[in-house]
Formats: structure tokens, sequence, C-alpha cells
């Protein structure tokens, strides 16, 4: 038995093609395809096709192609984020999840034994419908009168046009828009002789009904009227072939992909020359990411290439374009990542927790599989001098090159904390004052990979039993093979105190080491609680803000600083004292909860997961 199911996919959109014999991935709309297809990918638009008409039609010019140049014994037709589920799931009509990817049609049971044995004991099958009473009306008919940019005249237009071309479907149909069921998506898979029949029925009465619609004025949405009336036509012709009886008909679950965009390709690098530099950063760190962005770019040499990748999971398509858009030479290339499906594919075969921001730079090793260095920093950094010279540092068989954390060392040192004792016992270092600051690195990963994987760091990050997660993972790790640079690459500013109430402990050596730094810093980095963009006045405030200037962010920046100054916004304002509360809070739970403690681990992590 020939089994094809279409997947539509969206114009001009990188979403997920899924490999299996039996799907058949097609853009639907191609007409509108500007950029180049990937190869195994069908268009819509060869053969004889309604392709032009998808602004209207939808997924369903996907289905006009397949009845009219495809060869099948089944048809099926699902979507790049709504499959058919195959597995003996609950009776809901549909379940929930976050990425799409070929493990998933495991999960969904697409094997082909599995999927011939469910065609064969069906002639007709769509996916279960929702009660109307969750779509908070009284039938089909009222869900569709209650849809704010549809008009009911089209369904009314809908039902005349069936009446008069159709009208032993007729009864059905009054009964479907009369009854509680709502089938959706335009789902279904059918047997060759029932999908023709339906097809013919299906584009003739629309196209009937598209001549006599006056579409003028209508929304986007609206436009889309004939999809709409589409989904409803599948409901209508399903209770027709279940009032004649003589066919077995079933329904299955559909799976919903929250996010089933295609995971970015990390490009090889332009040169061998060039120089790759990383970042992480959310939505709400766009401003902030911005300036140091362009801290980079302003010392960016002409004699090299810089290939800048932002690791997200959220970064809207519009940000993006308003950092891409920032002025740089022909020689900075910036591309936004998003790691949200790599992250959680992590989290579904290991089944640690969500991967928080800070973990996203473990995800260097194999998302930048093409090289074998880069400089990692935290977003909240300026960059003082170029940062290739960062990048050049001999790494020789070093795991990583990082400055001494004199704010760790100046707490290790200081009287009455067991920092100096967590490092010894927790974290095995035989020298606590080498312990490194993870905000700037420069990581051999070439070397890296052969040391530790991905699944191991993110497997050590949820044992919960860290107190700073990243850095404490990345010492114990990379202990004994690490290039110490120099303090100036990485300057701690001091935030709420930092120097008098920590730093000033550190021993003296590094203490000489760190003012020295101070005087010409090459990289600022404001680690810390209270940041320039909260705070009107602190340390190195000034190089911040000259450099926020030269963005369209500048603005945003000043009237988010001048709500926390006012404390209008109290998270900003308290955010230091919150921060103290919350560690003086943590401190007495790791002293009464033993460390085997079930409960101590939640805690634990839950609370890196939130504050780490």
């Amino acid at each position: 038995m020939d089994i094809k199911i279409f997947a539509s996919h969206t114009p001009d959109r990188d979403t997920v093609c899924l490999k299996h014999p039996m799907i058949y991935n097609v853009i639907a709309g191609s007409a509108f395809q500007t950029k180049e297809i990937r190869p195994g990918v069908y268009r819509d638009d060869q053969g004889t096709h309604i392709s032009e008409k998808n602004k209207s039609y939808c997924e369903l010019t996907t289905q006009y192609w397949a009845w009219k140049n495809m060869q099948a014994d089944y048809y099926g037709f699902c979507h790049y984020r709504r499959l058919f589920s195959f597995a003996p799931k609950s009776d809901r009509p549909m379940e929930y999840y976050d990425h799409l990817d070929e493990t998933m049609l495991q999960e969904l049971h697409y094997d082909e034994g599995h999927i011939r044995a469910w065609a064969g004991q069906y002639d007709f099958m769509i996916v279960r419908g929702v009660p109307v009473e969750a779509l908070h009306a009284k039938s089909v008919y009222e869900q569709y009168q209650n849809s704010l940019e549809l008009h009911s005249r089209d369904l009314d237009l809908l039902l005349q046009v069936i009446q008069e071309k159709y009208p032993g479907l007729h009864p059905s149909a009054k009964e479907y828009l009369d009854g509680q069921v709502c089938y959706h998506c335009n789902m279904f898979l059918a047997k060759r002789a029932l999908f023709q029949e339906y097809s013919a029925i299906l584009f003739d009465v629309l196209e009937e009904t598209e001549k006599r619609m006056d579409t003028r004025g209508y929304s986007r949405e609206a436009y889309r009227t004939i999809g709409h009336l589409g989904e409803r036509m599948a409901g209508i012709y399903y209770l027709y072939l279940k009032k004649q009886g003589k066919y077995r008909l079933g329904e299955l679950q559909r799976a919903f992909f929250r996010y089933a965009d295609a995971e970015m390709e990390i490009p090889q690098p332009a040169s061998k020359e060039s120089v790759a530099v990383v970042l992480t950063a959310q939505q709400k760190d766009v401003p902030v990411l911005a300036v140091c962005l362009r801290s980079i770019m302003d010392q960016a040499s002409a004699v090299h290439f810089y290939e800048i990748y932002i690791l997200h999971t959220n970064i809207t398509p519009e940000s993006q374009r308003l950092v891409l858009d920032m002025p740089a030479g022909k020689n900075v290339r910036i591309l936004f990542a998003d790691v949200s499906k790599c992250a959680a594919r992590y989290q579904r075969q290991t089944g640690i927790c969500k991967i928080a921001q800070p973990y996203y730079r473990f995800l260097m090793l194999d998302l930048l599989k093409n090289y074998e260095k880069a400089v990692y920093l935290d977003h909240d950094t300026i960059v003082l001098q170029d940062i290739a010279q960062l990048y050049q540092t001999e790494l020789g068989d070093d795991l990583l090159a990082a400055a001494w954390d004199v704010d760790f060392a100046g707490q290790c040192n200081k009287k009455h904390t067991d920092l100096k004792k967590y490092s010894i016992e927790t974290l095995g270092m035989a020298d606590p004052f080498a312990y490194f600051q993870a905000g700037v690195l420069v990581c051999n990963l070439a070397k890296l990979r052969k040391e530790v994987t991905v699944w191991k760091l993110l497997e050590m990050a949820d044992t919960g039993g860290y107190r700073f997660p990243v850095p404490d993972i990345l010492n114990t790790v990379c202990q004994g093979r690490v290039t110490y640079l120099d303090l100036s690459w990485n300057v701690l500013a001091d935030s709420g105190g930092r120097w008098k109430e920590r730093i000033k402990y550190a021993p003296y050596p590094m203490l000489d080491a760190y003012e020295r730094a101070r005087k010409k810093p090459l990289i600022v980095h404001y680690a810390g609680s209270l940041k320039p963009w909260t705070r009107a006045e602190g340390d190195y405030v000034h190089l911040f803000w000259e450099t926020a200037r030269k963005t369209m962010f500048y603005e945003r920046l000043f009237k988010n600083m001048l709500l926390c100054a006012a404390e209008k916004k109290p998270e900003c304002a308290n955010a230091e004292i919150e921060a103290r509360h919350l560690k003086y809070v943590r401190k007495i739970f790791m002293k009464v909860l033993r460390k085997d403690s079930k409960i101590r681990k939640k805690l634990g992590k839950a609370y890196w997961r939130i504050f780490g």
C-alpha cells in the first residue's frame, strides 16, 4: 500500500522538514516562495495547481496539487507544526509538545508498520473533534459566527452552494453545523477513492463559493475564509460518510508543536583567520546586548573577519532586525542562533530540568562544531580593545583562558565564610585562589570536545549542588588546564560595594593585579545585580553610556534607568538587598538540610533555575 502524507509548510519560512519515507514536505503557496527550496521539498506550483490562491486557500493548495499530480493508495494531509499521533495517548483531541524532530516521530509511532496497520483498519480518518463547548459556543455554526474576523454570511453561502450542487450532502452539512463537535485543521487520511471523491466535491464547492463572495474590506485573516470553510467541509464530509454506515472511519489525536522552526545551522568559518565570538541573551536583554555588540564593532580591526553568534531562545525577528541594522563593517557577521530546539532535545533525552540561559554557553561544543576556538562574552560587558587580540591568546593544551575571579578569591580569604572549604571539598580544587571568572573566556573547543560532552556539563548542572553552577562546573572540569589572562581582560565593576566587602580580601598579588587592570581595562564586566542601566551612578557607568548613545536602544535604556532611579521599579532599586536576602535564606537551608536530602536537591535545582 502506497501511503503518502503531505506536510504543508509556509513559504519563505525555515521550518522543520521531517525525513520519513511516507512524509512529503510541500511548500503550500510556492508561487510566493522567494528563497531557495531545500532538496527533497516539493513545490505546489508545478503541474496542475492553484498555488497562487494560497493566501485564501491556505494549506488546501497542497491538497489540490496532490489531487491533480500525485498517485497513492492512501493520502494524508497535515502541517509542519501539527501532525497525526499514532501513539496510544489520552482521549484529548490534541497533545502539546515543545519541539519537532525525527526523535519525536518515534514517540508518535511513525514507524511504517504502525502507520500501515492504522491505514489497513480504516477507509477515512480525521483528527479528533473538539467540543464546541470548549470554544465557548453552542454549535459549530455559532463557533464560526463568534470568530472576530470571519463572516457568517460566507458560511451561509457555502451551505447554499452545497444545497444547489450536492443536495445529497446538504443534510449532513446542516447537521454538522448545528452539531457540537468541530473538526479543525484540514487534517485527514483517506483511501484513494474517497480522497478523489472528497477533493472533487471540496474544490468544486469552494470555487463556486469563492465566485459569489464579496471580500472587499476583508482583513488578512478574513481573506483566508476559503481555508476556514475547507475545515468545515472536512467535518461535513466525515459526517456524510458516517451517516452512510458502510465505511470504516476513525479519529486520530493531533500533536501540536509550539516550536517548529528549523534549527539554525552554524556555517563554516569564513576563513581560518575568522575571530569567533559567542554571547547569550534573551529578549529582555536585547538593549544591553546591542551595547556590548556596538563596543565590539567599535574596536574591530579591518585586518580580521569577526563572526559573532548570539545564542538565544526567544529574541523576536523584529529585535534581531534592529540589532542587525546597526552600522558594521563588511568584516563583521552577526548571526542569531535559536538554541531552543537543541536545549529541548537535551532536556528530553536526559530528563534534566529546563536549560536556563547561563547554560547556553555549554551548547557551543555542539553548535560550533566547525570551530576549534571561540571567545565567549557575557552580554553585560563593554569591550575596549580589539577582541581579536583576546582571541589570539595561545592556549596550547589548555582547555580555555580566563581571568582570576578576584571577588571569589576575596570571599575565600575572608573570615567567617565557608567558600574556601566548599572550593576544596565540593569542587575538588587544589588551589581555591585559582578559581576563574566565567564571563570572559577563550575556549579551546577542539580540546574541550575531547574532554567533556554537553550532556555531561548539563548533567552536572542538574545536580543542584553547585552554588555558582556555570563557573563552578567549568572550574571543576578545566582545573589545571587554564591559561590565565591579564585581569584587564575582565575587570569586574565595583557593583554594590564589591571591592569593600569582598575584593579587598583577595591575596595581595591578585589585588595589585586587579588595581593595575582597573587603570586601563580592556573589557569591563558589569557582573552583579546593580547595573549601569538600572542606576545613574556607579563604577565605570560612563563607559557604558558612551557606547549606549551610539545605539538605537539608548532612549529605552535611559528611560529604564530613570524609572529605576525613581524607584518606580523596585525590583531594580532593591536588587542588591534582595540578592543578599536570597543568599542568606539559601545558607540556612544548606546548613539545615542533609547533603543527600532529596528536598535539598530539589530546592537547589529550583534556586539556580530561577536565580542562577
